[in-house]
């Protein structure tokens, strides 16, 4: 198994190219560590989504929908194209499936069609919800109250720094 990971990085100017090349540690590269428990943390939700009899997008397509219907909000079959960027068709096509199999059920109002989570679905909600606090546990486990917070104001910081950065580039395009 390789233990390095090679950045290279090339600049141009003018009319040359300078290739560098570094060598990293794996176990020091924040970036594959990260890489690596991102890709954790998706095979752990798909595998429990799979217990539940569900697939990883229809179970997050659930959730907004949950999510949503508890916050007073209507939702629609566009509303779920828009905020997951699917097609039309991509979209009928997991509400026809997750309807059939009673995870949720289409309600008429007046001209519009909102979804809502039928009764199977409220229990994989529920599940989904007690997978999530144990995925926390395991995720945090080892770590006292002080790394926990650490870690956690880490995260947000992080976040920030791209949420900032992509504000900046985005005022220098226009």
């Amino acid at each position: 198994m390789c233990k390095f990971i090679i950045y290279q990085l090339t600049c141009s100017h003018a009319n040359y190219t300078i290739l560098t090349m570094t060598y990293i540690k794996k176990d020091d590269d924040i970036l594959y560590l990260i890489r690596i428990l991102n890709k954790q943390l998706y095979l752990d939700f798909n595998k429990r989504c799979e217990e539940l009899g569900i697939t990883g997008p229809q179970a997050r397509i659930l959730l907004y929908i949950h999510h949503h219907n508890e916050n007073g909000e209507k939702i629609r079959q566009v509303d779920i194209e828009k905020n997951f960027n699917l097609s039309k068709s991509t979209v009928s096509g997991f509400i026809k499936r997750m309807e059939k199999n009673g995870i949720i059920k289409r309600i008429s109002e007046k001209s519009s069609i909102y979804l809502v989570p039928d009764e199977r679905g409220k229990t994989i909600v529920d599940t989904l919800a007690e997978n999530r606090n144990q995925v926390v546990d395991k995720l945090l486990k080892g770590l006292d109250e002080d790394e926990r917070r650490i870690f956690i104001e880490s995260i947000r910081k992080a976040l920030k720094n791209f949420e900032e950065t992509e504000e900046e580039t985005h005022v220098e395009k226009h």
